[in-house]
């Protein structure tokens, strides 16, 4: 709005009361200009003209005649002549006042007629009560707009609604409350990219209670197997503020959703599982969720065998697979032991007291088996079982027990160079109690070495066995030699 200088006009009836010169407001008549003599008139507003027609006799004149100039300008603004109201406001003296610029104003809003609105503000002035008036009329305009969104309002009513709104608002006619009907309406109509405008340039945002309305929409849509829009929600969510009633808000509905969904898990079709697992994430990275959302997704997605995707929800939010589920899927796995499968299960759980008792028992049990049936032990089953032992002690799952019982299976089985790298990994964890002073033979026969007659030789060979770490030639070896066997 521009601001217009001059006085607003209101018919009145003129006091023909006489007064002296009291005070500098009324030094000056309000016309003229001229200082007064000693008579003067003054109408209600506290405005003073001449009455003497010989000192002035234009200004009763000119005051009736600005009255009339307002019924025009009044007249010329409700038959939308604003080429005559241009005139009488910059030719006239006319004033567009609140009430005048409230019935043109409410005049365009019937239309959304932006030109006729612009015409308005370019005619009137910014004061606080014109501005109030403008206020008014938007609000009326937007809860039209609001209550109509998800109606029958046409895409080209839609558009007209937001450019009439953005003509207001670049003209400061603008607060939070308005901002944020705008907005919302934006939102129920899918037009995100005004919606993310207002949010920019008048720091409109999408109020909890319409952020639940929307986020509920969205869970329905999830639970009847529709497929999530990604982007769209992505951009929903950056048009709220996280703060604690909008999170409480999502953890609330995102809680209820899961835990209705684990159970269903295995069986959910895979656009529901692709949702659910979509739409936790963007909750998650626009900081709406908290680790109990997290680690319900991440077993959702064990529980469907995606340990990829659970592998995610731990690295990027840093959630953890429970016992219970992890103990469940593991002794589902197949025999054959899935080792890169097992590694990430692994990862998804650790670390966790239960679970390492449960992963120490298990593998325990595995190699006290092993070591019963290693003569009967296929290839397949000795390298699977292998594989599986160096990926739970690699997750420090470990003791020299575990670590001595592979270690004796490799022997058994001839198997050197397992063994080797068994001691040269692990070689840490075993204790030198278990290699006390032995005979060679005693000694040979404990690790499965096959004598030979030449006993420096064999000495070298079994202490590489153990002690794969060690330089053939240094003086270390020479001392685990002497150490082991009694020399």
């Amino acid at each position: 709005m521009q601001a217009i200088s001059g006085t607003s006009w209101k018919a009145t009836t003129l006091s023909s009361d006489t007064a002296d010169i009291s005070n500098d407001d009324k030094s000056v008549c309000v016309i003229c200009q001229v200082e007064f003599d000693k008579k003067i008139v003054v109408d209600s507003y506290g405005h003073a003209f001449h009455s003497d027609q010989r000192q002035c006799d234009k200004c009763i004149g000119v005051r009736k005649i600005t009255s009339a100039t307002q019924a025009k300008l009044e007249a010329a603004i409700r038959d939308g002549n604003f080429s005559l109201a241009q005139r009488l406001v910059n030719d006239h003296g006319a004033i567009l006042t609140a009430d005048i610029l409230k019935v043109g104003l409410e005049s365009a809003a019937k239309t959304l007629n932006v030109q006729q609105a612009r015409s308005l503000f370019e005619l009137s002035s910014s004061e606080p009560a014109t501005q109030a008036v403008a206020r008014t009329v938007l609000d009326g305009v937007l809860q039209k707009a609001l209550a109509s969104a998800k109606a029958t309002t046409s895409l080209y009513m839609h558009r007209n609604t937001v450019e009439f709104t953005r003509l207001f608002f670049n003209h400061d006619i603008v607060n939070n409350e308005l901002a944020n009907i705008a907005l919302y309406i934006c939102v129920l109509r899918d037009d995100l990219v005004s919606a993310q405008e207002f949010k920019a340039k008048y720091r409109a945002q999408l109020e909890a209670s319409h952020f639940q309305t929307v986020l509920r929409q969205i869970v329905q849509e999830l639970e009847e197997g529709i497929c999530l829009q990604k982007g769209k929600t992505d951009i929903l969510l950056d048009l709220v503020t996280p703060d604690a009633a909008t999170q409480t808000i999502a953890q609330d509905i995102l809680t209820h959703f899961l835990q209705n969904a684990l159970p269903q898990a295995v069986n959910m079709s895979r656009t529901k599982y692709s949702g659910i697992k979509e739409f936790t994430d963007l909750i998650l990275g626009h900081h709406l969720g908290n680790i109990e959302l997290a680690n319900m997704a991440l077993e959702i997605c064990v529980l469907r065998g995606e340990l990829e995707s659970a592998l995610k929800f731990k690295t990027e939010h840093r959630a953890q697979l429970g016992v219970t589920t992890f103990q469940k899927v593991l002794q589902q796995m197949d025999l054959k032991w899935e080792t890169n499968r097992i590694d990430i299960l692994l990862s998804l759980v650790m670390p966790d007291e239960a679970a390492q008792n449960f992963v120490l028992d298990m593998l325990t049990g595995l190699l006290q088996n092993a070591l019963t049936e290693f003569e009967n032990m296929s290839d397949p089953v000795y390298r699977d079982i292998m594989a599986f032992t160096h990926i739970v002690f690699r997750h420090e799952v470990i003791n020299s027990a575990l670590v001595n019982t592979a270690l004796r299976i490799c022997i058994l089985r001839e198997e050197t160079e397992q063994a080797q790298k068994i001691k040269a990994l692990y070689g840490a964890f075993v204790f030198e109690k278990e290699y006390g002073m032995h005979t060679i033979e005693s000694f040979a026969e404990k690790i499965g070495y096959k004598l030979t007659t030449d006993r420096a030789k064999d000495y070298r060979n079994m202490a590489r066995m153990v002690h794969s770490d060690k330089q053939q030639s240094s003086d270390e070896l020479m001392k685990e030699l002497n150490r082991l066997y009694d020399k």
